[in-house]
């Protein structure tokens, strides 16, 4: 597997730290060290305050000294115990509280955009639920992910003119996007079976309404995986979807299961404990099946490269 070479960590970190930076001035975070966490820079070092200077050293995988801009007053040398098999549920929660907007994401840069406007920094933070997918994964798999390449038209089949509607399978391709390049496997409800080729229209689904969601997904989330998730929706219970509609991110964290997702609705990056009984039923209630509109759930797990990758 590919390591991510020099350049792109210093990309990656250049991101990573504008990503943060916008978070900890613009809202109040529980912990005193990230309100406190970015001075105004000069010519000297810039303030790393734990934890964020091991995590940028974990997703590097560089000691953060050896990227171009930072300068830190103590370098110090990378532990052998690394974090890596924690960074997924180490870098989720960073985003919580983040506000919604409708096509907001941030792009290579680490300035939050719209996809449909990348080249335009606007001067607050918001993210829909791609970007939030997108800006999360690029931490926790390492590797400074583009905006084009996220959001390609894998099977060329939801352009303007698709008969079944201009970005009918965007979920589905951004989240296959993303993993493209690192090991990942589909999660499988019980008796499904994997297509030889996987598209928007066959991909493996759970019920969300199902009284075995939580029991057939869950055992498969593995620790130190990413799995990221694309919700469909079906004008019956076992037809092909029509619309990948919405994404979010699960993560193992010890006894809980974490889905994050930016939620419209909440108006801001939120997460369910699915491990819990009650707040996975709260989860499943508000994706209720209507008629012409049954809800299901893809997951495609993905291993973030080792350093030894």
């Amino acid at each position: 597997m590919r390591r991510v070479n020099h350049m792109n960590r210093q990309v990656l970190a250049r991101c990573f730290i504008a990503v943060i930076a916008v978070i900890a001035s613009a809202f109040a975070l529980p912990s005193p060290a990230f309100s406190s966490a970015f001075l105004p820079v000069g010519s000297e070092s810039i303030p790393l305050p734990k934890p964020l200077d091991e995590l940028i050293d974990n997703v590097l995988g560089i000691p953060p000294a050896m990227v171009t801009g930072i300068a830190l007053d103590a370098p110090r040398q990378r532990r052998e115990n690394l974090l890596a098999p924690n960074l997924p549920q180490t870098i989720l929660p960073l985003f919580l509280g983040i506000p919604y907007r409708d096509d907001g994401t941030i792009n290579e840069t680490g300035q939050y955009v719209l996809f449909n406007k990348p080249d335009s920094p606007l001067p607050s933070p918001g993210l829909n639920c791609s970007g939030f997918v997108l800006a999360a994964s690029r931490l926790a798999l390492g590797r400074n992910i583009t905006l084009a390449e996220a959001v390609r038209d894998r099977e060329g089949d939801s352009g303007p003119d698709s008969k079944d509607g201009h970005d009918w399978d965007f979920g589905f391709d951004l989240i296959m996007n993303i993993s493209e390049r690192y090991a990942r496997n589909f999660l499988l409800p019980d008796g499904m079976s994997l297509p030889e080729h996987v598209t928007g229209k066959n991909a493996p689904s759970f019920d969300l309404s199902g009284p075995g969601f939580a029991a057939q997904l869950l055992p498969q989330i593995q620790p130190g995986h990413l799995c990221l998730l694309s919700f469909s929706k079906h004008k019956t219970q076992n037809s092909p979807p029509y619309l990948h509609y919405h994404v979010g991110a699960a993560v193992r964290d010890g006894p809980h299961v974490w889905l994050y997702h930016a939620s419209r609705g909440s108006g801001k990056v939120i997460r369910h404990d699915l491990a819990s009984p009650e707040e996975c039923r709260r989860f499943q209630n508000s994706y209720k099946n209507s008629p012409g509109s049954y809800k299901r759930l893809t997951a495609v797990q993905v291993r973030p490269f080792s350093f030894d990758d």
